[in-house]
């Protein structure tokens, strides 16, 4: 009885809180908002594509092109945010599959279905009457909206029909919210590879597609009128994204429109749940207490930028070390055989001073001022960051050079295998090897790979530690891996996942020890990589001067 006495209570709070929010009582910032969330489009993307229509919008909007993702940066993670205005650890969405009868991680709180509230439902329990619309190119995305909270929802095949379909219900129905979804950019991404030429042209198509919807909300009559707000899902790196490099997690957002300030950078920690909280701050709403996204009020004329504690990290991007990493995860720096290299910083900002180190600690304000090409000879770590003022602006870049005067004997045996339908790692005993070779390092870039998916990879040799003690080996793939020393397994980085990072220890002794990675890749981008710290030796690339084929 108590129970469905506090659940009565509770719903008739429920109504008299929205009930009291009438169109009256509102103060909005502007009478309608469009949602533009273009899947994989990266801040380098806007950057060097040719994006007239996102350049206006943001020359007379305000934006941040280091908005984040939550982690994982997968789709159906950062989708779920953008929509439900807080991360996964509340909505519970962590995969691409994620559906109401197929989950792991229930909603802390629900509305209807079992679904986290959307901002569709907030602005639908708030103005019944309201016009409301998402056209979604990435179909998913439905399966995280309520049944009862959308009058128009569109499931077209590309982004050309996504944006005829959003045109269309724009000049037709003029709705007060509309969520529109566009995903070829991301295809791009994994078909090409994030960075390329391609992935570029598919940024600019996606600039004149958002064209093509502020036209027709000027057709509508409601382009004066409107709050648009534009931002992306993930960035990527290489053919892929899922894991937690910046250039996978940091994105776009961009504010334009009725009431926003003009030419603003908005320099303030923005998450994509912000998004949601932004858009119906700007309608007037009530923000519900359960999402945690705040409102990017600092957008919007009349509000103040807040005083931030605490100094951001990312005002100013990282320099630049060369050699730079050839593509994708690598990292500046390089393998040099027989030979040394000259080593240079560049600052692709234009102001500050660098500074930078070469025992891989952290630069500091203390550490020496960059004022010239330095000669590597030796395997070095070389770390630097932007000052400005004595104060970091920017974040750290790291270069691992790797030095071998002689590769006879160096590096390890390797095997390639093929399985279909891989999510794990397959058990290698069963299998038989469509490939075999030598490398000089732990990394899929030496790896003679027989196709991109569905492909795996055995790695066995020996490794030489100098100095007795603990070591911590760090594996870095996508998608899963192993190492094991001496048979013990000492890294588990098993599963299908995007570029992720663990690591394990174990003691040592002075002399050369068996090691064996395992490494397979299911499908899209990938990438295996694997470091090492210890006594006498920072954390680096495991050097290939103590990998040996034999002992």
């Amino acid at each position: 009885m108590k129970n469905i006495i506090f659940l009565w209570i509770s719903m008739f709070s429920v109504v008299f809180l929205f009930a009291a929010c009438s169109e009256s009582d509102r103060n909005p910032n502007a009478g309608h908002v469009i949602i533009i969330g273009i899947d994989g489009l990266s801040p380098d993307g806007i950057l060097n594509a040719e994006t007239p229509v996102m350049d206006h919008m943001m020359e007379n909007g305000s934006y941040s092109l280091h908005a984040r993702a939550v982690m994982p940066s997968s789709s159906g993670a950062n989708w779920g945010s953008m929509i439900m205005g807080a991360g996964p650890e509340q909505h519970g969405i962590i995969s691409n599959d994620w559906r109401v009868d197929n989950f792991v991680l229930h909603p802390n709180v629900v509305r209807d279905d079992n679904l986290f509230p959307t901002m569709f439902a907030v602005v639908r329990d708030q103005l019944p009457e309201a016009e409301i619309g998402a056209i979604l190119d990435w179909n998913p995305i439905q399966n995280f909206i309520e049944n009862d909270v959308l009058n128009y929802l569109a499931l077209p095949s590309d982004e050309d029909e996504t944006t005829i379909e959003a045109v269309n219900y724009i000049k037709q129905n003029i709705p007060l919210f509309t969520f529109i979804h566009i995903d070829h950019v991301d295809g791009a991404g994994h078909r090409y590879g994030h960075g390329s030429p391609q992935y570029y042209a598919s940024v600019a198509k996606a600039d004149s597609l958002i064209g093509e919807i502020l036209q027709a909300a000027r057709d509508a009559g409601i382009y004066e009128d409107t709050v648009f707000l534009l931002s992306s899902d993930h960035g990527g790196v290489g053919y892929g994204h899922g894991g937690n490099d910046p250039r996978e997690m940091e994105i776009p957002f961009i504010v334009y429109g009725k009431n926003v300030k003009q030419n603003h950078i908005l320099r303030i920690p923005i998450n994509t749940f912000d998004t949601p909280a932004t858009a119906v701050f700007a309608l007037g709403l009530d923000i519900p207490f359960e999402w945690i996204g705040r409102p990017v009020k600092n957008a919007f004329l009349g509000n103040g930028d807040p005083q931030l504690m605490y100094q951001l990290n990312n005002l100013y991007p990282a320099p630049d070390i060369f050699p730079a990493g050839e593509g994708g995860y690598n990292p500046p720096g390089g393998l040099f055989v027989g030979e040394s290299v000259t080593m240079s910083i560049e600052n692709p900002s234009g102001t500050g001073e660098i500074r930078y180190t070469v025992d891989g600690s952290m630069p500091g304000e203390m550490s020496p001022v960059y004022d010239g090409p330095l000669q590597i000879t030796e395997n070095t770590v070389v770390s630097t960051r932007l000052f400005d003022n004595g104060r970091p602006v920017s974040a750290v870049n790291t270069g691992y050079f790797r030095m071998l005067e002689n590769p006879d004997g160096h590096g390890l045996r390797y095997s390639i295998y093929e399985k279909d339908g891989m999510n794990l790692l397959p058990d290698f005993s069963t299998l038989e090897p469509k490939e075999r070779g030598t490398t000089l390092e732990i990394s899929s870039n030496n790896l003679n790979l027989t196709r991109q998916n569905y492909v795996a990879a055995v790695l066995e040799g020996f490794i030489e530690i100098e100095n007795e003690g603990r070591y911590r080996f760090y594996l870095a793939s996508d998608d899963g891996s192993n190492m094991y020393i001496n048979d013990t397994q000492v890294v588990d980085n098993d599963g299908d996942h995007g570029v992720i990072t663990r690591s394990g220890a174990m003691n040592l002794e002075p002399g050369r020890h068996k090691i064996r990675v395992e490494w397979f890749n299911g499908g899209g981008g990938y990438w295996l990589a694997a470091f090492m710290e210890g006594p006498g030796m920072e954390r680096q690339i495991i050097p290939a001067n103590i990998l040996f084929l034999d002992d």
